[in-house]
């Protein structure tokens, strides 16, 4: 991944030109850490151009899991998944995108290929040849796999090391015809919010949490969320091994 080197606030987002013992914006002690922002890409130029029905489809289609029906996902939705480190959230998104119907691809920048995470899609059960895994991958180069594997998703793990914003996701979900849905792991801070302040979270559709194994629906735009009424579940399909 190309990136510069930047500052920013764990606990509010708040970005320096270097170090700070704390943050001017949200006064929070040694939350102030080196952040990678990514370089320009050549997909950054191109322009956001659709017809008017392809944005209606956006109120009507829908993008379906089959490990997990319960969820519901218009196209064009960007799914942010939070939990703390060991909870189970890359697990989910790994059956999450496994459950789409369509070429997929995981841009697994917190766990490179190798066995680890080829042990982690063996207990999620992922065996899927159109099931695609990159690593160190520019934007663009990230671009090129999506449009000749012609994914309908692609999830991010995580959004914050692989330095791709909320604006960079719309703008992919709008220039490539095929990507219906993108999904991204974000760790949290200490109070558990997400980690680089509340853009994320505002401008996901779904805001998902995950603890223990098991996850809430803690936004949506697309089904109710919050109370008693949220949907909970385990992790792992029953038909699969254990997820750890």
């Amino acid at each position: 991944m190309s990136t510069i080197s930047t500052w920013a606030c764990l606990a509010c987002g708040a970005r320096y030109d270097g170090h700070r013992t704390f943050c001017g914006r949200c006064w929070a002690q040694g939350q102030v850490v080196d952040v990678g922002r990514r370089l320009p890409a050549d997909v950054d130029a191109e322009p956001e151009a659709m017809s008017a029905l392809d944005l209606a489809r956006m109120t009507w289609a829908t993008v379906a899991s089959r490990r997990y029906p319960e969820l519901h996902l218009g196209r064009g939705a960007f799914v942010l998944v939070k939990g703390r480190r060991g909870s189970g959230k890359s697990s989910f998104v790994t059956g999450l995108l496994d459950g789409v119907p369509a070429p997929v691809l995981l841009l697994s920048v917190e766990e490179p290929p190798g066995p680890s995470l080829a042990a982690r899609l063996l207990r999620v059960g992922v065996k899927r040849e159109d099931f695609g895994i990159a690593s160190h991958a520019s934007v663009d180069q990230v671009v090129a796999l999506l449009r000749q594997s012609k994914a309908a998703a692609l999830a991010i793990d995580s959004v914050q090391r692989a330095a791709y914003s909320p604006r960079d996701i719309r703008h992919l979900l709008t220039v490539i015809p095929t990507l219906a849905l993108v999904v991204c792991v974000s760790q949290v801070n200490a109070e558990g919010d997400v980690r680089g302040g509340e853009e994320y979270g505002h401008e996901c559709d779904v805001l998902i949490d995950v603890a223990d194994m098991r996850w809430t629906i803690a936004k949506s735009r697309y089904q109710e969320s919050g109370g008693g009424d949220v949907r909970v579940a385990r992790i792992t399909d029953t038909t699969a091994p254990e997820a750890a």
